[in-house]
């Protein structure tokens, strides 16, 4: 990636703040980072906090979602699910349970909506879990097409 002139970002994530003044209100999808209800609560001042990066992009991902099963993006109301992998117990980073149902509308969702195609959520520990996992997803895909 070629930075644009003066810019602060590349070399030195924690200059980000730096180059942005705010949190933009909506990715390049049109799915709003800060909805009026979102997943996760974001100041948009804190463009240098990981924290509200996560959060917004966290909302986005959520909205995207909504909007599919919503047909508002296509005439396609979509069956989604969702496939989340820890790869030790002391990994930094874990797959957000609560995000991921929210996304596949499972039953477990807090804003499950039961006139919309129900997904899956499924945590894989290891390697062989996740092929588990993928060959599930792939034999419903199958199935369904029939």
């Amino acid at each position: 990636m070629i930075p644009a002139p003066g810019c602060q970002f590349v070399g030195n994530d924690k200059n980000v703040y730096k180059d942005f003044k705010a949190m933009p209100s909506q990715d390049i999808y049109g799915n709003q980072t800060n909805p009026a209800n979102p997943y996760k609560i974001v100041d948009l001042t804190a463009i240098g906090k990981p924290s509200q990066i996560g959060a917004a992009s966290s909302n986005a991902a959520d909205q995207a979602a909504q909007r599919m099963r919503a047909g508002t993006l296509s005439n396609i109301v979509p069956l989604i699910d969702s496939v989340g992998f820890v790869d030790s117990p002391g990994a930094p980073e874990k797959p957000d349970p609560i995000l991921m149902n929210r996304i596949a509308n499972t039953i477990n969702s807090p804003i499950y909506d039961s006139t919309k195609p129900t997904g899956e959520f499924i945590l894989a520990a290891d390697q062989d879990q996740l092929q588990a996992a993928f060959l599930q997803i792939a034999s419903q895909i199958l199935r369904l097409s029939q």
